[in-house]
């Protein structure tokens, strides 16, 4: 029966052994796979030190840490990709011999203060715009009812 170790008679060492049964086993030894990941964690910032040495605990918070920077650069590029359409529409009538579209004249919120801040500025631009639109309407309104109500004290002086 092959039980994955060499027969005692053979002239394998102990060593190759070893090679044989972690072979039949699919088992890797923990220092191959500390030494595979160690150029990783040495790239996120980790030091000699700190990953050989201290608490081993330590390289869960390396790795969030690298979460957070890639999904924070993610999406900075993102940011700036929208800008920059932002930019090149704005742009873009020049083409057609139209002017161009003023150019934001504040950065996108972002957070949600600043997002609230914007929701609650976009609405008081709006209020004052209905405002404005609904004194239009009543001045140009009561300048026709006047000019109809001259009109009819004519038509009654008459």
């Amino acid at each position: 029966m092959d039980d994955g170790f060499l027969e005692d008679s053979s002239p394998y060492t102990m060593d190759d052994r070893r090679e044989v049964l972690l072979k039949n086993l699919s088992l890797t030894p923990y220092t191959d796979i500390f030494d595979e990941q160690f150029p990783y964690y040495l790239a996120i910032g980790m030091t000699y030190d700190q990953f050989w040495n201290d608490d081993p605990t330590i390289v869960k918070a390396f790795r969030k840490a690298e979460e957070i920077r890639t999904t924070k650069a993610n999406q900075m590029a993102w940011l700036q990709g929208r800008y920059i359409y932002d930019a090149i529409l704005r742009v873009t009538p020049v083409i057609g011999g139209h002017e161009p579209i003023e150019y934001l004249s504040e950065a996108y919120p972002i957070g949600d203060t600043a997002i609230e801040k914007a929701q609650e500025k976009q609405e008081e631009t709006n209020r004052a715009k209905a405002k404005q639109f609904m004194e239009m309407f009543a001045v140009n309104n009561n300048a026709r009812f006047n000019e109809k109500g001259e009109e009819d004290v004519r038509r009654n002086e008459d």
